[in-house]
């Protein structure tokens, strides 16, 4: 069960969303089991609590971590004199979410996940090797998608390509679409074509005739992938024609 969390201590507020392995929000009373670490990862817990019915509504949830834990000790004397706490959160049966999340680096600070405002999440699978989705958010907004098939999409919901941006890109450097030119030459023919390299599309192209006294008549291209050329009085001329081409959509 994939999970969106974002934490802030003290009190020990504890907000998230639970989702499916599909995105879609969890509702419904759901057994959660909260335990704080000092350590991101193994470690004994140094205060945990079982809450059997926390009310999940359209994926979110609101818990306070505070008072005795099923150890039976304070959370406020657990984490006093830790210079950082991490929250682990179990799901009924499910295996315990990762990775764990900070609550705080020194006694009684509050950082966040991700520096920024509070609408700003990071959804994770519930486990390394997991099938869920990762989602970054600002304004209420899902702002960047990464598919468990490992599509990524920037203003994109459901990215089906490897990389999709909505709207206008800009960048600092070259981008590298793969252009090149192929050429070939035709010799006593009445036309000629080239084809561009498997996985690139022909962007634009040419002829040149050997024969002063020949006629181009045709050039263009005949598909997504092919520039031709037709010609007059082909008995005497040779013909070099050229493609540009680029991995292109």
């Amino acid at each position: 069960m994939p999970e969106r969390i974002f934490g802030r201590f003290p009190p020990g507020l504890v907000q998230g969303r639970l989702t499916d392995a599909n995105g879609i929000n969890k509702d419904g009373t759901f057994q959660i089991k909260f335990s704080v670490f000092k350590v991101e990862t193994g470690g004994s817990p140094v205060w945990e609590k079982n809450m059997p019915s926390v009310p999940i509504k359209n994926g979110n949830f609101q818990v306070i971590l505070q008072g005795l834990g099923d150890n039976s000790v304070q959370i406020e004397n657990a984490v006093r004199d830790l210079e950082a706490a991490y929250v682990e959160i179990k799901v009924g049966a499910e295996a315990p979410l990762v990775p764990r999340q900070l609550l705080l680096r020194s006694p009684f600070s509050s950082p966040a996940v991700v520096s920024g405002k509070l609408d700003v999440l990071i959804q994770s699978d519930n486990q390394i090797a997991g099938s869920g989705l990762i989602a970054m958010r600002t304004g209420n907004t899902d702002r960047l998608i990464i598919l468990n098939n490992g599509n990524v999409g920037i203003g994109v919901v459901n990215p089906a390509n490897a990389f999709e941006v909505a709207g206008n890109a800009a960048f600092g450097g070259f981008v590298d679409i793969g252009l090149e030119t192929v050429s070939t030459i035709c010799g006593y023919i009445n036309a000629c074509a080239v084809r561009c390299p498997a996985g690139k599309k022909v962007l634009g192209g040419g002829c040149q005739l050997q024969h002063v006294a020949s006629n181009l008549w045709r050039s263009f291209p005949i598909d997504s992938y092919t520039w031709y050329c037709g010609y007059t009085d082909w008995i005497r001329t040779d013909v070099y024609v050229y493609a540009i081409c680029a991995r292109v959509k």
